[in-house]
């Protein structure tokens, strides 16, 4: 269905508004996989860009970044015509997760 075919209560555009890489996948991937195949525009806004969190303590997060970004498009285009926005936010150095001021925040929440 294309998008002059799009039944008109419904929207022709989408933004999906998500943290990290890779969220869009895990949350909502079947829907918007099926809002694609109908026809409609999609738009990423990823609040991220993934350069946290690597297993490996060596690994460079300017790499990283740029990894997940290809990943995330690549899966994207799976589903059709996808136009990404990163804003391409990242925590300061001292907001990390292991400081001890967001270990004491995260283990006060449990």
């Amino acid at each position: 269905m294309s998008q002059a075919e799009a039944p008109p209560d419904r929207p022709l555009r989408v933004l999906v508004v998500l943290a990290h890489p890779d969220d869009p996948e895990f949350f909502c991937g079947g829907t918007v996989a099926r809002w694609a195949s109908e026809g409609r525009e999609i738009y990423y806004c990823l609040l991220t860009r993934g350069d946290k969190g690597a297993d490996d303590p060596g690994v460079d997060p300017a790499e990283l970044a740029e990894t997940r970004e290809r990943e995330q498009r690549a899966a994207a285009a799976t589903r059709g015509p996808m136009i990404p926005v990163w804003t391409r936010l990242s925590w300061p150095r001292r907001a990390s997760v292991s400081s001890g001021r967001q270990q004491r925040f995260w283990g006060s929440a449990k």
